[in-house]
């Protein structure tokens, strides 16, 4: 099968009309999985980052489905669980599409800027995964509005915009509460492209991969399909393109790769059930620090 797949974001009448639905519906389904646990259980590893994920299987296993929130992305709290690819009510395979890369793409297309831009700023990569899995504490270093400022001025007039929304009416004697209010703004604006991203390419990919959209997490969604598919997503919105990893696994195959060492995966710990931004910015405080327009 083609190695590729275009996905023209909001343009298809069927995913358009449905991702929210559907997206919405991952929290009905049931989390029961088949007797295949066992088999998990029987995967040993000494890799410290399959250990984790062990342990989040083990916990999840059993609980009841809700939905996480970070900004305005959402997650399933079940979505290691579905990782294994043996829920009760699955087909063959389990398919993983990532958006970690994807922060690039979403400012390019909410300042106008080029993608090639975005990726000029200081440890992009480990910002865009910063961002889209909602592990702020997990940077090195600083984040700062004046790293994406100095990339492209598109972006600076962008951030200007979000700032006069923190300002309008309010003391400025307390310009840290403003930028703190500057960056749930700004991260409310990235996660919510993200999430429709997220759920507008899994559910068009149903229709292309004979599939159902079981799963998601703040950066990734799960599919659960009849046709194997390895290879790209190319996300296309505006003029601008993204190409994303896609994977199929056989039930099971995920924590199998896990065990041997495969960097596939970075377990998400969110501290409350309904996390939000301003919490993240307030625990990672001391690792982190979102600066000021300049």
């Amino acid at each position: 099968m083609e190695s590729n797949i275009d996905v023209d974001l909001f343009v298809d009448s069927y995913a358009k009309s449905q991702y929210t639905r559907f997206s919405k519906q991952i929290y009905s389904k049931k989390g029961a999985i088949s007797g295949s646990f066992d088999e998990f259980l029987a995967i040993e590893s000494d890799n410290p980052v399959y250990q984790k994920y062990r342990q989040l299987v083990i916990a999840e296993h059993g609980m009841e489905r809700i939905s996480l929130a970070a900004g305005k992305s959402t997650a399933d709290n079940l979505y290691e669980l579905e990782t294994l690819g043996i829920s009760r009510y699955r087909r063959d395979f389990m398919v993983l599409i990532d958006f970690t890369d994807v922060f690039d793409f979403i400012v390019a297309n909410l300042s106008g800027c080029r993608v090639e831009d975005v990726q000029k700023i200081k440890n992009y990569h480990e910002v865009s995964k910063t961002l889209t899995h909602f592990s702020f504490g997990s940077l090195d270093g600083n984040i700062a509005f004046s790293d994406l400022t100095s990339a492209d001025k598109k972006i600076e007039l962008w951030l200007y915009k979000l700032f006069l929304r923190t300002v309008h009416g309010v003391d400025y004697k307390d310009m840290k509460l403003e930028a703190q209010r500057l960056m749930c703004i700004f991260y409310n604006e990235i996660t919510n492209l993200l999430e429709q991203i997220k759920d507008y390419t899994a559910i068009y990919l149903t229709t292309k991969l004979n599939a159902v959209y079981r799963s998601k997490s703040f950066y990734s969604v799960i599919l659960t399909s009849s046709t194997i598919f390895n290879g790209t997503v190319t996300l296309k919105y505006n003029g601008y393109e993204k190409v994303v990893p896609i994977r199929t696994y056989d039930p099971l195959g995920f924590p199998r790769a896990l065990a041997n060492g495969e960097p596939i995966y970075e377990p998400v710990t969110v501290k409350y059930k309904n996390a939000i931004v301003s919490n993240a910015v307030e625990s990672a405080e001391r690792k982190v620090e979102f600066g000021w327009i300049y």
